[in-house]
């Protein structure tokens, strides 16, 4: 009797809920703006949406004995009104807990995808990582292998380029000099060569 009296906070509450509808039509069309990957995400969805369809009838005659609750002049009828808006709101809390369900079955999965998905991420890059680690050790090791066959290919001419040059330095101008080389070292031993003829 109280509560038929005083309606400030009956008014309170048909203002609040009417501010969390807008709230709760906002998140509902953002989540089913999502992408749903896999058959049981879009079963999950399917049994949220139709929860949530189920929810907004029953907020709506919730709001519907609310108004009536405001507007009623009895207090037997209050009473009355009161009862039923009670049974209302102990369904809606019913099916706000599936939704709930629903809701961290939805995230559970999406966490287990995502996880999924990061360790494949980290998998293959763990794997390309070997590969740049094995690919730089094999360019290092034609690196050395180039290096060493660039020394083996240039050392012999240029000892024999040093010794033609001794060798015509102490006055031994009848040096046989091979001028057939088509490098750096071939054009030395040609220049040795044109100065023995002279």
């Amino acid at each position: 009797t109280g509560a038929y009296q005083n309606k400030e906070p009956l008014l309170k509450i048909a203002q609040q809920r009417a501010a969390s509808w807008q709230k709760n039509e906002q998140s509902m069309d953002a989540l089913a703006k999502l992408p749903r990957l896999t058959e049981q995400g879009r079963q999950q969805f399917d049994r949220l949406s139709e929860d949530y369809r189920a929810w907004r009838e029953a907020y709506v005659a919730m709001d519907a004995f609310l108004r009536s609750l405001i507007d009623t002049l009895d207090p037997a009828g209050f009473d009355d009104v009161m009862a039923a808006y009670r049974r209302e709101a102990a369904r809606v809390f019913e099916i706000s807990v599936r939704m709930g369900e629903s809701t961290a079955e939805m995230v559970a999965g999406n966490q287990a995808r995502a996880a999924t998905q990061a360790n494949a991420t980290v998998e293959l890059a763990d794997h390309g990582t070997q590969q740049v680690i094995w690919s730089s050790a094999l360019a290092i090791l034609i690196a050395i292998l180039l290096s060493v066959l660039t020394f083996i290919s240039l050392i012999p001419p240029l000892r024999t380029l040093v010794e033609k040059f001794a060798a015509i330095g102490s006055g031994d101008y009848d040096q046989d000099i091979d001028t057939t080389r088509r490098d750096e070292v071939g054009l030395a031993l040609k220049g040795l060569a044109a100065m023995q003829a002279k």
